[in-house]
């Protein structure tokens, strides 16, 4: 006998600028549409998703929901990695919504999107690590890295009205005056280069913004960053 699936949806509720706290209805309406075994939890804090995606994995949930913008996504999927008994899905509800540009769904889902979403049509897809941290989307170096930085760290700008995409748009043009090329250097099958760098950027898709970003604060003692793209 097959045994029922269980489902959980980790809604990071100040996404998109508080529209995944308000999404929270609609998704609970199609548990009910689509008869799923499935409860809803909300991330409370910076990295709270990869300790709610821990505890529900040791729960025996096997279909685990990420419903935010990438830094969300991001925060769910680090206890993913190599979990073949485990689903992961991704529902858009923030501002950049990068990510799931890739995948082919729409920024807001339609009544479309969920109905291909639960044909589960399931692939494995590749990862990143850096640092001891995975990225499933994009992983940026320099001065992306540093507005995705300072967009994510800095609370309560009395420079920007609002949050969301104002904010972002702030940040690109004030790093586009401060900023200057860094020091990198960069290996690639046994072949090594120095130079002086603007931004670098490892994706698996078309669009890379926030989700996981590296500053100087971030890279290890020796100056270098160990990266690995499987």
């Amino acid at each position: 006998m097959k045994k029922e699936s269980r489902w959980v949806f980790i809604i990071n509720p100040v996404a998109g600028n508080g529209f995944a706290g308000k999404f929270a209805s609609e998704i609970e309406e199609i548990i009910r549409l689509f008869n799923l075994t499935a409860e809803v939890i909300f991330t409370e804090k910076k990295g709270h998703a990869i300790q709610l995606t821990k505890h529900v994995i040791n729960q025996g949930v096997d279909h685990i929901i990420a419903v935010g913008g990438d830094g969300t996504f991001n925060e769910v999927i680090q206890n993913l990695v190599n979990r073949s008994d485990i689903t992961f899905g991704a529902i858009p509800a923030g501002t950049g919504n990068d990510f799931i540009n890739i995948l082919g769904f729409s920024d807001r889902f339609t009544a479309n999107d969920w109905e291909i979403f639960f044909q589960r049509n399931t692939i494995q897809m590749d990862v990143g690590k850096c640092n001891n941290r995975y990225f499933i989307n994009g992983m940026g170096l320099g001065f992306d890295a540093q507005v995705a930085f300072e967009n994510y760290e800095t609370e309560n700008s009395q420079n920007v009205k609002g949050g969301g995409k104002n904010k972002y748009w702030w940040h690109i043009i004030k790093t586009l005056v401060t900023y200057k090329e860094k020091d990198m250097q960069l290996s690639i099958n046994e072949t090594t280069k120095r130079s002086k760098s603007f931004l670098n950027t490892i994706a698996n898709g078309r669009r890379l913004a926030g989700g996981f970003y590296l500053t100087p604060d971030a890279i290890a003692n020796d100056g270098f960053i160990d990266c690995l793209y499987d």
